[in-house]
């Protein structure tokens, strides 16, 4: 997701600035509406999990992949890739308090593809790793290891 949204910043980037504007260029679009971010929310956490592109969520909201990372980032503030890691890492940090999952099946419940990958962006956006979140907000909740009985 990360790198289809910079490419396409790129390829706008080029064709903006070395390409001949048109002599009646197009209305601006106004942004996306709150439904549309709604909507692209409830994909987003419907689909957690899976692997998702830039495509799929500009498809959800109508629009081509450049104008909507264009258009999500200025509603939300965030490039779609960010939004989707603190979505995922909101949904980590509900687990991490409400199950005794390992960290490990948490990065991977929450679409991350390893736990190095989920522990580096957790902490980068936290500050503080997953376990130590887990040991500060549910500390009676004790993960089960592989061959312990639960």
């Amino acid at each position: 997701l990360y790198a289809q949204t910079a490419v396409q910043f790129l390829v706008a980037h080029v064709l903006r600035h070395h390409v001949a504007a048109p002599r009646n260029p197009p209305e601006r679009v106004l942004g996306l509406t709150q439904a549309q971010v709604k909507q692209v929310d409830a994909y987003i956490s419907a689909h957690l999990h899976e692997p998702l592109t830039l495509d799929g969520l500009a498809a959800v909201a109508g629009y081509s992949p450049y104008h909507f990372a264009r258009l999500f980032r200025q509603a939300t503030g965030d490039s779609p890739y960010q939004y989707l890691l603190r979505q995922r890492v909101a949904g980590a940090q509900r687990l991490l308090r409400e199950t005794a999952l390992p960290v490990q099946e948490v990065a991977l419940a929450c679409g991350f593809t390893n736990q190095s990958h989920f522990t580096r962006v957790f902490s980068r956006l936290l500050g503080v790793t997953p376990g130590a979140y887990r040991r500060a907000v549910a500390p009676d909740v004790r993960p089960h290891r592989a061959g312990e009985s639960r």
